[in-house]
């Protein structure tokens, strides 16, 4: 997710991309430790605030929202070394399952979509086009004169 909308960055369903191996993924945190995280992130105190056990994320959103709290998803998923911001916890146990969808920002370019794609036969301006909508592919020396 970008601060400012970019007409050409815009989400897509991405067909070519559902069944690769970054589409989907999932990591197990240790309930202890993810308690602490947000101790530490959030001053938020063990057994007070079970709403960080259940997160669910049906379309993409910004925060992780407890309470009156609210962590950006972007630093969880730097602190906690997570592949995208698109994620819903659970409780399982002593642990915490985060499900998650993808590699990056949610917007551009799938480089595996983009890979089954061209072993499909599109070309690449047929793959620029499906992923950035509304742009055109020109020549640069077009846009840029020579000094």
């Amino acid at each position: 997710m970008w601060n400012h909308a970019v007409p050409y960055l815009r989400s897509v369903t991405d067909s070519f991309c559902l069944r690769s191996p970054g589409a989907y993924w999932e990591k197990c945190i240790k309930a202890d430790e993810w308690t602490k995280y947000f101790m530490g992130v959030a001053d938020i105190k063990p057994g007070k605030d079970t709403l960080i056990f259940q997160f669910d994320q049906p379309s993409r959103t910004l925060y992780f929202i407890s309470k009156n709290k609210k962590i950006p998803l972007r630093q969880m998923r730097t602190d906690l070394k997570l592949r995208s911001t698109f994620f819903s916890v659970t409780k399982s146990g002593n642990d915490i399952i985060l499900c998650g969808k993808g590699y990056g920002h949610g917007v551009g370019l799938c480089y595996e979509g983009a890979s089954v794609m061209a072993r499909k036969g599109y070309d690449y301006k047929q793959i620029i086009a499906f992923y950035f909508k509304g742009i055109n592919i020109v020549p640069l020396s077009t846009l840029v004169t020579p000094k």
